[in-house]
């Protein structure tokens, strides 16, 4: 298990694709903190005139987290497309069944080298937040909060990658996949201005319909940290079940070799 977390983060490492999406992802980020700081300093001079700062958690920092996890749902497709469907392409997903790990291993150790490949990108996202705590006190409670929610978000969306990468060896069509799944739970956040309302009952009290199932709502959550079992477990279970589905797909193409 372990040769094949190192060969596939090292292949990453090593790819430059990856290294431009990463690039763009930070790019595309900084960008949007920039505008959001810029934002941020023109409403507290104006709030300043009338008495009232605006807090920077709330009008900074939450909306920051929010757009690092919203990019992520266009940039994992491209970097998981490639994790089974590549191995089918060039034949050597049947060399990795006669190494002497099982199904469960292979899908951990691919799942793993491509999530601490998130982490990492994660990690330099938090920049512009160190170097903001120079100029201004943040809590860094809800920091950790909001990133810890962009892990577990990370986490689903490489689960749902390294699914749709096992179903193809064409690595656009595993894209379009992740795509086509990722898009959808987002857009589940949105349904709950269209649906008619006995269509989005039932969810709970303090829910928002069927909008709690959107994979933005959660993360939501996190970043105003307002913690509770229901969102790790959304995050986990869905990570687990695809995680359990690409065992089963691998599962079966052994059984046909």
């Amino acid at each position: 298990m372990l040769a094949i977390f190192r060969r596939d983060l090292s292949a990453y490492f090593n790819s430059v694709t990856v290294w431009v999406l990463s690039a763009a992802y930070l790019f595309v980020a900084g960008l949007i903190f920039t505008l959001m700081t810029k934002n941020y300093v023109d409403s507290s001079m104006m709030g300043g005139m009338n008495g009232r700062t605006p807090n920077i958690m709330d009008e900074l920092v939450l909306g920051y987290q929010w757009w690092l996890g919203f990019l992520m749902i266009f940039l994992l497709p491209m970097l998981t497309m490639r994790l089974l469907a590549e191995e089918k392409r060039i034949g050597t997903l049947e060399l990795l069944f006669t190494y002497p790990v099982n199904e469960w291993e292979i899908v951990l150790a691919k799942f793993f080298a491509s999530l601490l490949t998130v982490i990492s990108m994660l990690a330099l996202s938090c920049l512009p937040l160190v170097y903001l705590s120079g100029k201004t006190a943040l809590d860094w409670r809800l920091v950790g909060s909001g990133y810890g929610g962009l892990v577990l978000m990370a986490s689903t969306l490489v689960a749902i990658g390294l699914w749709a990468s096992s179903l193809s060896a064409s690595q656009v069509i595993a894209a379009c996949i992740t795509y086509g799944l990722a898009m959808m739970l987002w857009l589940m956040q949105l349904l709950d201005s269209f649906l008619p309302e006995k269509l989005t009952q039932g969810f709970g009290d303090d829910s928002k319909g069927i909008g709690t199932l959107g994979i933005m709502t959660h993360l939501e959550s996190f970043a105003r940290g307002n913690l509770s079992s229901h969102d790790i477990v959304y995050y986990l279970s869905l990570t687990l079940l695809f995680l359990f589905l690409t065992v089963r797909v691998l599962d079966s193409r052994k059984w046909r070799m």
